[in-house]
């Protein structure tokens, strides 16, 4: 069994700086006790304290 997300989020200093986060993951369920699960997530900031262009990141991950 699997389960996919996708999600948006956005921040505001009140300084003029805004940052937008989007993530999109997965969750694959080998038992009720294993999982494996990862997620793809990427950044956008505009304004006078921005963070540097387009930053992305992976996470994969295990649990039982």
């Amino acid at each position: 069994m699997s389960n996919w997300w996708a999600a948006m989020t956005g921040e505001n200093d009140a300084q003029g700086t805004r940052t937008d986060r989007y993530t999109a993951g997965w969750i694959y369920y080998f038992s009720n006790t294993l999982l494996l699960e990862g997620d793809y997530e990427w950044f956008q900031s505009r304004g006078s304290a921005a963070l540097p262009p387009n930053r992305f990141v992976v996470q994969l991950s295990y649990g039982f």
